[in-house]
């Protein structure tokens, strides 16, 4: 049985979503000002878990259940 690792385009494409959202929670908090205060409170709760859970969740939970698959299926 031959075990398939992830390629090069996949991990570029987890790479740059986890990169990509923990961008977005970066710069977020400075849009808040267009935004009506009600949903103000809500964003600005968003931004720390979209900055460091994001990249976490992309960059190591992902690829830690494409081992355990592979492992599984040997």
């Amino acid at each position: 049985m031959t075990v398939k690792y992830m390629s090069h385009k996949e991990i570029f494409i987890y790479f740059m979503l986890g990169l990509g959202i923990g961008f977005a929670g970066y710069i977020l908090p400075f849009f808040l000002f267009f935004l009506n205060v009600i949903y103000t409170n809500i964003v600005s709760y968003l931004t720390y878990p979209l900055m460091f859970v994001g990249p976490l969740v992309f960059w190591v939970v992902i690829p830690l259940v494409e081992v355990f698959k592979r492992r599984r299926q040997q």
